[in-house]
This record gives C-alpha cells, sequence and structure tokens, in this order.
C-alpha cells in the first residue's frame, strides 16, 4: 500500500473542494492506504477522521502551505502527492527541493479561457494531472498538446441527493417557515464574483413584476466576498419576496438531508455564473430530480441535458485577479435571454419536471462519487505499482 499526502480543502470545511477530498481519502484509507492531509483553511480543531490533518499555514504569505508541504515531503516521504486546487494556488510545486520524492497527482479546475501559457510549466512537472471536465481537458491540451492528460468527472453522491416525497418537502418548508403553495426560484452559490448573484435579483425583480406565486429561495451568506443581498433585495424592489439564511457561514453550512431537502422544494435552481470548473450544486440539483437554469459557458453545457437549461451568453469579460495574474475570460449571461427561460420555467412547469428526471439519470450514469473515487484508487495503484 501508498502513502499518501493530500492537499487541498481541509476535509473539516464546508466547500465544494473539501466534498470531492473527503470521500476520497477516506476511501484511501479503507483500501488500505497510509493518509495524511495538509488541509487548507484547518486551524487544528479536534476532529474523528482515521488521518492526520495538519494546518497549511498560519501566514497570509504562504496560505496554501508551500513551507508545510515541503517539510512534510522531506521528512515522511509520501509515495503519492495528491492535490486539488487551481494551478495558481500551487504553482510554487516544481520549485520545492523535494518535489521529486514523490509522484504527484494535480487535480484542477479550468472555469475560463484561455488556459495560461504560464501554468503550462506545472502541467508539464505534474507527474500525473487530472482535470475534471472536458472543457478543461480541451483548454489544456492547446497549451500542453503533447502532455499524458487524465480526465476524471467529479462526483456527487447519489445516496445523499435524490427525489423527496412531497410530505417530507412540506414538512421541511413549514419548519422553515415557507409558504407552501409558491413556485419557488432557488440559488446555491458562494456570494463572490464569479457568481454574478446581482443579475437573478435584477431578472427575478423583473419577472415577479406580473406575479403574487412566486419566491426566490437564496441558499448564499448574506454578506461575504461579493454583496450586500439585503441591499440587492432593496435595489430590486423584492422585499417579500426573497428568503435568506441567516445562520449561513462561509465555513457553516447545513446538514446533508437539509440541503437535499432545499433541492427538492425548488422548481428549479439557477447560477448565472460566468466560469465554472465544476458546478456541483447543478449536479446535486439534477440528481434531485430538479431542472437547472445556468449560464451556457465553460464546462456548464456539458452537464446540462437541455436547451432551456442555458442562458445564452452576450459577451466575455476578463477581470482583474492578482492572485492569477493572467487574463483569463469569462462569459456574461444575457438578460433578456435569462428573463425569457425564467419565465419558460414558470410557465411550462409539466416539461420541467421532465427535464429534472432527465437531469437524473445523467448524474446517476456520469457524475457518481463512488466512480470518482475508484478511478483514483487505480490510478493510486498503478502509481504505486509503476504500471504508469
Amino acid at each position: 500500500m501508498a502513502k499518501i499526502l493530500m492537499v487541498g480543502d481541509t476535509v473539516t470545511a464546508n466547500t465544494g473542494f473539501a466534498n470531492v477530498i473527503r470521500p476520497l481519502a477516506l476511501a484511501s484509507v479503507k483500501a488500505g492506504h497510509e493518509v495524511k492531509q495538509i488541509g487548507w483553511f484547518y486551524k487544528g480543531e479536534k476532529h474523528d477522521y482515521p488521518f492526520d490533518i495538519l494546518p497549511a499555514s498560519n501566514s497570509q504569505m504562504d496560505y496554501y502551505g508551500s513551507m508545510v508541504t515541503e517539510i512534510v515531503l522531506n521528512a515522511w516521504e509520501p509515495d503519492i502527492t495528491f492535490v486539488l486546487g487551481d494551478p495558481w494556488m500551487v504553482e510554487w510545486l516544481p520549485l520545492l527541493p523535494s518535489r521529486k520524492k514523490t509522484k504527484v497527482v494535480h487535480y484542477f479546475p479550468v472555469d475560463g479561457y484561455p488556459f495560461p501559457k504560464g501554468w503550462a510549466k506545472l502541467v508539464e512537472d505534474v507527474d500525473h494531472p487530472v482535470v475534471y471536465s472536458k472543457f478543461a481537458y480541451d483548454e489544456v491540451k492547446k497549451v500542453c498538446p503533447k502532455k499524458n492528460l487524465k480526465l476524471i468527472y467529479h462526483g456527487i453522491d447519489i445516496s445523499q441527493f435524490y427525489p423527496e416525497s412531497q410530505k417530507k418537502i412540506d414538512k421541511f418548508k413549514k419548519e422553515s417557515g415557507l409558504p407552501l403553495n409558491k413556485w419557488m426560484c432557488g440559488v446555491v452559490a458562494r456570494n463572490q464574483w464569479r457568481k454574478n448573484l446581482p443579475a437573478i435579483f435584477k431578472a427575478f425583480g423583473e419577472f415577479c413584476v406580473d406575479k403574487n406565486d412566486v419566491l426566490l429561495y437564496v441558499h448564499s451568506v448574506v454578506q461575504d466576498m461579493g454583496w450586500n443581498l439585503d441591499r440587492l433585495i432593496e435595489q430590486n424592489n423584492l422585499i417579500g419576496k426573497v428568503a435568506l439564511i441567516r445562520e449561513l457561514k462561509p465555513d457553516r453550512g447545513v446538514s446533508e438531508e437539509a440541503m437535499r431537502l432545499i433541492y427538492n422544494m425548488c422548481d428549479v435552481i439557477t447560477v448565472p455564473t460566468l466560469g465554472e470548473g465544476f458546478m456541483l450544486p447543478l449536479a446535486e440539483a439534477h440528481a434531485c430530480g430538479k431542472p437547472v437554469l445556468v449560464t451556457d459557458c465553460s464546462c456548464i453545457p456539458e452537464m446540462t441535458v437541455s436547451e432551456h437549461e442555458l442562458i445564452k451568453p452576450c459577451a466575455e469579460y476578463a477581470p482583474a485577479n492578482p492572485d492569477k495574474g493572467y487574463a483569463i475570460f469569462y462569459k456574461i449571461p444575457d438578460h433578456d435571454d435569462y428573463l425569457q427561460k425564467l419565465n419558460w420555467f414558470y410557465h411550462n412547469q409539466g416539461e420541467a419536471k421532465g427535464i429534472g428526471k432527465m437531469g437524473r439519470d445523467y448524474v446517476v450514469d456520469r457524475y457518481s462519487i463512488d466512480k470518482m473515487v475508484n478511478q483514483f484508487l487505480d490510478l493510486f495503484t498503478s502509481i504505486k505499482e509503476g504500471s504508469v
């Protein structure tokens, strides 16, 4: 069996990266591997995971733990180092003095285009680069055409996300103080620039002018990295037409059962995103049998099942980003098309349910967490045996 160092969001966190690395770490231990994690965001809190978690850093100057990684590589000498994170987070990896003591598997997203040539150095240095969308595969191949690049789709836990009974949904609505008889549009997203939350508030503000039976449910932190959601409500005349979870924090979410019921109680889940490496809420909503409405950009077309689920882009945008440094372009959704498709879902609820059922079948076939985990376990075994 192998010694595996896992670097990425701590498994104790409530983030998309953590939700991917957690089942892989647990499955690796179950398979007999020895695992340690260098956890981004980890502050030494107690846990009951069957492996050690080390804080990545106590310094803003080394947030993603290059120094801690070097210490562990030198002292523990893991056979495999699995890294889950954007390329800009680990550009330091090839520079570590002990880098060649381990085989590196880097599992990373691409959420815009083009893939910077400067990041090609990282891809070429990594022993086993792995992406999680066909969009990412194609973009990386443009700058690293000869590199042996692998595609392994992200996965979600199908046993936790599935269609619920109407009785349970109604009970959850009552307990949450929500009306039983309103058409509900749900938003599940981090309150940060790339999720483009003002676009949904603006569109919904116009959408609900002539409707008294609709509600926007926003599962996002009221004040986080993006906007003040209370001010977006006021700005778009949506007082009384939006439900927020005020207890939600970046490091404190809700239970998996509550999350499943949130998806189930909504008629459509929407995020007018500018770009995604992989959209977990999209896959989770589909797994619960719910349709989605998202921007036609990056990996989104390969994750959706109907043209009704895609908002046409109207322009592209390269935001200033001191972390990435490069000009990476994202797609801006067209407001009129967004509004038109919101109305389509409202007026075609029977067809919308059919799209949700297709989405469920698609996710079960392609985005199972077990399938993702097994592919990585096979890769780890091949690396340890020296067959790749």
